[in-house]
């Protein structure tokens, strides 16, 4: 979850981002960082789109894309950025939670709870509405189940009271019903780097498990006796490294030991996804133009 979208998309600007997966909601990002931060005009926001993908991108084709730049350029003006300090949960919330005794109820419903609060200020949501989909909320919340018992454990949290279904159920929506809506008896405040990791957020801050913070960077991780206090990502940036030579200019760079396929640096790298991209987008533009004159001809 995001909780300070400019930050997050200068971050996702300057390539140190990678958490969303989805193209089209980074480019959705950077197109309203353009509008409301940089004041771009369309055109010019268009422009630095297409060479941040290609910088950032190795598989990019304005050809696919040009249509989602253009429509995230154009639904920019209307959404400004959101910014929330933290996720605040009520002892009553935390309360109505534990009382499940059943932990994979538990981080379910905190992982709505969270969701909802966060919704509430990015979309507007109210009463605890909350978008979602079956597939992300599991994962958010680590609970591993045969796809057909998902439904049945909504569905017994639905019986329990707990969350709602709206009216036209076909929508992928529910109600958190236990949602506190005042900041009275809060017990628990989480930042952007604690929403993260929802379910290790829950499973710290209630003792029900062996969850430690990262000793370098602060994430909260599972203990191990492989990677000790450091989380997976600063382990391998501290021991499991390698040197490498960059095939064009021939200096030497670290990679992770197990990666046999990086035969760049990262200057050269980036340097060469231009001359490819700009080779493909070149292209697409002669097809395009063709087509346009071929037309023209023929009329």
């Amino acid at each position: 979850m995001i909780l300070n979208e400019e930050k997050y998309a200068k971050e996702l600007l300057t390539g140190q981002n990678d958490n969303v997966k989805s193209i089209r909601q980074k480019i959705d990002l950077i197109a309203r960082y353009n509008c409301h931060v940089m004041h771009k005009k369309a055109d010019e926001s268009y422009a630095s789109i297409v060479k941040w993908l290609e910088k950032y991108h190795e598989i990019f084709s304005e050809q696919t894309y040009s249509n989602v730049i253009s429509d995230c350029i154009k639904k920019a003006a209307k959404r400004p950025f959101y910014h929330i300090d933290a996720i605040k949960i009520t002892k009553k919330e935390m309360e109505i939670i534990a009382a499940q005794d059943n932990l994979r109820h538990e981080k379910i419903l905190f992982a709505l709870l969270c969701m909802a609060k966060q919704q509430k200020v990015a979309y507007g949501f109210d009463n605890g509405l909350v978008s979602y989909s079956i597939t992300d909320l599991f994962k958010t919340a680590r609970v591993s189940v045969p796809v057909e018992e998902r439904e049945n454990i909504l569905h017994s949290l639905f019986k329990a009271g707990l969350i709602g279904l709206p009216v036209k159920n076909d929508t992928k929506c529910l109600f958190v019903q236990f949602m506190d809506e005042s900041d009275a008896d809060v017990v628990l405040e989480l930042n952007e780097q604690d929403c993260g990791e929802l379910a290790y957020a829950y499973l710290y801050f209630t003792g029900r498990a062996k969850v430690r913070r990262c000793a370098k960077c602060g994430k909260l991780i599972k203990q191990s006796k492989k990677y000790g206090d450091l989380c997976k990502g600063c382990q391998c940036s501290a021991s499991e490294m390698k040197m490498t030579r960059c095939v064009d200019c021939w200096t030497e760079f670290l990679v992770n030991k197990f990666d046999n396929e990086t035969c760049r640096c990262q200057e050269c790298n980036l340097g060469y996804q231009r001359k490819r991209n700009a080779l493909k987008n070149r292209a697409y533009r002669e097809r395009i133009k063709n087509t346009s004159v071929t037309g023209a001809s023929e009329a």
